[in-house]
Order: C-alpha cells, then sequence, then structure tokens
C-alpha cells in the first residue's frame, strides 16, 4: 500500500514537476515534537503487538486444525483454544473447536467418563452456537454444523433432530449443491424418513446424474421399502459409468436373487 501512495511522487519526481530542491514541512515546538514523536511510537508499537497476535492466533489454528484432520484430537485441542485466546471472537476459529471437542465427547464416553462426555456435548454445542450467530448464513458454519450433530447424535440419537434441522438450513442456503442435498438425504434416511429422504437423494440426482452416492443411497432405501426392482435399477445406473464399483455388482447379486 505504501509503494502504491507513493507511485504519484514517483511520477512527479521523473517529470520534473517537483522541485527537489524545497521541501514541505510542518513547524512544531519542541515539545510538540517529542509527544508527535512519542504518540507515533505508540501507535507503530500497538500494531506490531495486534499483528503478532494475529499472526500468532493463525498459527495456533493452523496446528490445530491439522491435527484435527489427523484425528489428533486431544493433541489438536490445546492448540484451538490458544488460538481463541490469541484472537477472541474469530467464527473460524469457534467452528473447528466445536468439531474438536464433539470428537473428544466420543473418547471420553468410550472411556466410561460420563460426566466429562456430558461437558464437552455442552461446550461442542456452544461452541457450534457461536459460530452460526457470527455468520447466519454461511452455508460452511452450518455444513460443520451437521457434523457437530451428527457425531454428538452418536452419543445420544435426540441429537439426530438437530443434525436433520442444520442439513435443512443448509440446503435452504445452497439449493444446488449436490452434495449437500445428498447429506440431507442420508440424515432423513437414518431418521426413518425414508419417503422424505428419497425425495432429497433424487433431487440430488437431478442436479449431478453421474454423481455415484446418491443413487447407491436411493437403491439401499428403494429396497428397504421392499420396491426391490427400483432398487436393481439404481445399482444398474452406476455400473453404467463406473463398471468396476464392487458395492453395486455385490448389492445387484444379492437384490436378484428376491
Amino acid at each position: 500500500n505504501l509503494f502504491f501512495f507513493l507511485i504519484p511522487a514517483f511520477v512527479f519526481v521523473l517529470n520534473g514537476e517537483i522541485n527537489s530542491k524545497k521541501a514541505l514541512g510542518f513547524s512544531f515546538g519542541k515539545n510538540l515534537s517529542k509527544a508527535f514523536l512519542l504518540v507515533l511510537i505508540v501507535i507503530w508499537y500497538l500494531l506490531i503487538v495486534y499483528v503478532a497476535h494475529m499472526w500468532n492466533a493463525d498459527r495456533m489454528y493452523a496446528l490445530g486444525r491439522g491435527l484435527n484432520r489427523a484425528g489428533e484430537f486431544s493433541e489438536a485441542y490445546p492448540f484451538l483454544v490458544a488460538a481463541i485466546k490469541e484472537r477472541p471472537g474469530e467464527p473460524i476459529f469457534s467452528e473447528e473447536l466445536s468439531t474438536n471437542i464433539a470428537a473428544l465427547a466420543i473418547a471420553a464416553e468410550e472411556q466410561n467418563e460420563s460426566s466429562l462426555s456430558a461437558q464437552l456435548i455442552t461446550e461442542s454445542i456452544r461452541q457450534s452456537d457461536y459460530t452460526i450467530r457470527k455468520g447466519p448464513n454461511n452455508p460452511g458454519f452450518w455444513r460443520t454444523r451437521i457434523r457437530v450433530f451428527y457425531t454428538l447424535s452418536q452419543l445420544d440419537e435426540k441429537y439426530t433432530q438437530d443434525a436433520e434441522e442444520a442439513a435443512k438450513r443448509t440446503v435452504e442456503l445452497s439449493p444446488t449443491d449436490p452434495k449437500i442435498i445428498y447429506n440431507y438425504g442420508l440424515i432423513l434416511g437414518q431418521s426413518g424418513k425414508l419417503d422424505e429422504a428419497i425425495v432429497q437423494l433424487e433431487r440430488a440426482h437431478m442436479l449431478k446424474p453421474d454423481y455415484r452416492d446418491p443413487i447407491y443411497a436411493l437403491g439401499l432405501f428403494y429396497f428397504e421399502k421392499g420396491l426391490t426392482d427400483k432398487a436393481i435399477l439404481q445399482m444398474e445406473a452406476i455400473l453404467k459409468f463406473a463398471p468396476d464399483d464392487t458395492e453395486a455388482t455385490e448389492k445387484l447379486k444379492q437384490w436378484r436373487g428376491f
């Protein structure tokens, strides 16, 4: 930015439009000059500190996010907490922390630490709620919220409804994204709402005809409803563009015997 604003000065100097023997200046009293210099130093120092905090927060977040993606949830947690301490109020940090804590809640329950797991569940939801308040129309935040509640539903089925609501809102924000619609259909199906699930999966298929996952899920749900012929058609459709799909081939072998 400094270079950008100096370009006009360079042009004026090169064109000889500025007399280098003259200089603009301001006349300050001695005390005022010292005060002005002190103010500049303080401002400079505060800016450096602010930038340092931002850089360190981003560094902590990057480390925590990388560990999260690697499944090292316990190791990721302190880095994500440190990032939030360095730069409070950043929703991306809270978003990542919400998924991390949800995974830790699962781990705590597996170790029979029910009390700790309950505390982690509460904190995970709190972080997710904060993220959504900061970005209520951000589809990415809502996708993460789906993951949070889908993870927590492994501990308590009541969170399946929250995952479903989050998925519905995500679809409203991204109505042409077949992957989001597919995930919504899966959640509906897992909730036992097969008819609604099929509608969403067919919608995802229409948006992207060669998207294998919703076709496969449609086959499973059709078969669950007793519509074996329609289920077989879905697997045959997959084999048309993915002839080596072993899952679809196996399902066809099973279902053609019915």
